[in-house]
């Protein structure tokens, strides 16, 4: 045969009966291997019941096993001498079969030698104890949970009578107080959180803390409150500024607000009026943009870094106000746009620089559209009394603005920054395109669609019951004629005195309640949206002043005017919409303060009374029989404000 030649062959043709034949043969070789194997285990194991154990087994597998019977071989029967042969040579045929490993484990069985296995975990129980903490990278985790460890021992002279020489008697004093301020404390007798360390505070403090003054909070990883404003982590000319204005402690939407925004989170705040909404979203804002550049030169044309939205011109005016207040000692600058004012002052203002715009949405959208304003780096957006904007259809404004909002607007900023603010912006933003606060005094299916539309990972907040307002004001609702309403409002005045301001609906019973009311030697005076802006401004800065008493208004003062000492409210006309009930009555009882809101009714105004009944009873407020009889009479269904 030729070696470099390829191999052939035939393929023979196997029948099927021959391929059953070969088949079967398979099968009973394999059953026949199987049965001497069974034979072989059977063997074995009857070796194992007998019990052989350390040498002996050995023994009896090498051939080597000596009776140790008293009798000699010499005198055994020919059949015990059978007999042993026969079972030397079973246990020679066993010894292929008994590994080293086996010798092992019958030893260890017979002599009660146990091995401590390995527990086997469960698939289930895999992750069952896993620890997770929420611990931050640049989280202080020196300090230890357990009280023992926090503080270190301290001699006790005299059983804590004496004194440690070497250290000063007046500053010995002082931390004896301290300690036993902190025992009781950590004891539970005393929870005195004006005093405890920021360190020392645990999550159950925070717990406290919250429910104590009635916070709310709804979100992911949401950082603690702030007690005192010391504690808070702003620019020290923020801090000097709040101090001159006479803010000695947060307010409850303060203590939580101003912490979630300075995490550079959306956020909706919701709380009853006269709790410092404005400064606790402008104290964020304010120390966000200190990291920034003036806006001068060249960045004047991208526009301001920050945009607040308010419903309404006097509402825009005090924002402004309360921004300068905060910003005395920063090189912030804003400009307020809205109707009433001469356009082209505005546009002057906006063309010398500004970081942030306070305006109305009409008016912001119609410098907008005139190109008179751009913005191409508004990266911060606020809208305050949401409730109102929805209420006034300004939502579509709002939309159409949210338009002109670069998604590059972060990017713009971004360029006039060196690379150390530049690298450190970035890292507190988390990815963040914009950032948006809403803030409001009640809560609706409107505004939490409208929050879905706009906000990302944001966190709610709101001061007590959602919409349930502030148990400081005094309410009473009465059924009156219309016919003694004037005469019942007199009555109020004398009874609970001035400062009084009076609601209406229309703007012509404005001036008509004003007049009567002059007549009987009271100083009064009307406002309604009818008036020019100028002449609005001056009449408010006269009932600020205390020039004027009583002030007749529509709904132009209802909302986010800030009138202190106002000791009354009279809803002359009871509102149609019940939001406008809640801020109505929240121009009084401010900043902590009480006051008397008095609604007259009939029942022409059935359209709130559900919403009215619930919203008193949550206050712990007095019904009325006759609003309790309406709502039960006509089975009302409550209407989500």
């Amino acid at each position: 045969m030729n070696p470099g030649a390829p191999i052939s062959f035939k393929p023979t043709f196997v029948s099927k009966k021959e391929r059953e034949k070969r088949k079967k043969e398979l099968e009973d070789k394999e059953k026949e291997q199987k049965d001497k194997n069974d034979k072989i285990i059977q063997k074995k194991n009857k070796l194992y019941s007998r019990g052989l154990v350390g040498e002996k087994l050995q023994d009896r597998l090498s051939g080597n096993y000596k009776s140790t019977s008293s009798r000699s071989n010499n005198t055994k029967s020919s059949s015990s001498r059978k007999r042993d042969e026969k079972f030397r040579e079973k246990e020679k045929e066993a010894e292929v079969f008994l590994t080293p490993k086996e010798i092992e484990l019958i030893k260890n069985k017979k002599l009660g030698i146990k091995k401590e296995k390995k527990k086997v975990q469960k698939p289930s129980d895999k992750f069952k104890k896993v620890y997770v903490d929420d611990w931050n990278p640049d989280d202080d985790t020196s300090q230890d949970i357990n009280p023992i460890f926090q503080k270190k021992y301290e001699p006790k002279v005299l059983f804590g009578k004496g004194m440690i020489g070497g250290i000063h008697l007046e500053e010995q004093k002082l931390n004896e107080k301290s300690r036993k301020i902190q025992e009781s404390i950590n004891s539970g007798s005393r929870v005195d959180f004006d005093n405890k360390a920021l360190q020392d505070m645990t999550k159950r403090d925070w717990m406290i803390v919250r429910e104590n003054n009635d916070i709310l909070v709804q979100g992911s990883k949401v950082p603690p409150p702030f007690i005192r404003w010391s504690d808070l982590r702003v620019n020290s000319k923020i801090l000097d500024a709040i101090a001159d204005i006479g803010y000695e402690k947060p307010t409850s939407i303060q203590m939580q607000a101003i912490p979630v925004a300075l995490d550079k989170r959306d956020l909706i705040g919701i709380a009853p009026t006269g709790m410092g909404k404005s400064c606790a979203f402008l104290t964020p804002m304010i120390d966000f943009f200190m990291y920034l550049p003036k806006i001068e030169g060249e960045s004047i044309n991208d526009g301001p870094y920050g945009l607040i939205l308010a419903p309404t011109r006097e509402l825009a005016i005090q924002i402004e106000k309360e921004f300068i207040n905060l910003c005395k000692y920063t090189h912030l600058r804003s400009a307020c746009l809205i109707g009433g004012r001469s356009a082209s002052d505005q546009t002057a203002k906006i063309s010398r620089g500004c970081e942030v715009i306070i305006g109305t949405p009409g008016r912001i959208l119609d410098c907008l559209k005139k190109r008179t304003l751009v913005l191409n780096q508004a990266f911060y957006l606020i809208l305050d009394e949401a409730d109102k904007m929805i209420e006034m259809d300004l939502v579509d404004d709002v939309s159409t603005i949210m338009g002109h909002i670069e998604d590059e607007a972060l990017n713009t900023i971004l360029t006039h920054l060196d690379p150390y603010t530049h690298d450190e912006l970035v890292r507190k933003l988390h990815g963040r395109k914009r950032m948006i606060n809403l803030f409001s005094a009640t809560i609706s299916q409107d505004i939490r669609d409208l929050a879905k539309d706009l906000l990302q990972d944001n966190v709610f907040i709101s001061i007590g019951e959602p919409g349930s307002g502030k148990k400081e004001i005094l309410q009473n609702c009465e059924f009156t004629k219309p016919s003694h309403r004037t005469q019942k409002t007199l009555e109020l005045l004398r009874q609970y005195g001035v400062p009084c301001l009076i609601f209406v609906n229309h703007k012509a019973d404005t001036e008509r309640l004003s007049k009567e009311i002059e007549k009987k030697r009271w100083k009064c005076s009307a406002m309604h949206g009818g008036k020019s802006q100028e002449k609005r401004e001056d009449i408010l800065h006269a009932f600020k002043k205390g020039r004027i008493d009583i002030l007749v208004c529509t709904n132009v003062l209802a909302r986010g005017i800030d009138i202190d000492d106002v000791k009354q409210v009279i809803n002359y006309d009871c509102p149609t919409v019940f939001s406008d009930y809640v801020h109505r009555i929240g121009r009084t009882g401010r900043a902590g303060k009480s006051g008397v809101a008095t609604t007259f009714m009939s029942t022409e105004n059935s359209e709130i009374f559900a919403d009215l009944k619930k919203f008193l009873e949550q206050n712990k407020q007095r019904v009325p029989r006759e609003l309790e009889r309406e709502v039960n009479d006509t089975g009302m269904e409550l209407i989500r404000y």
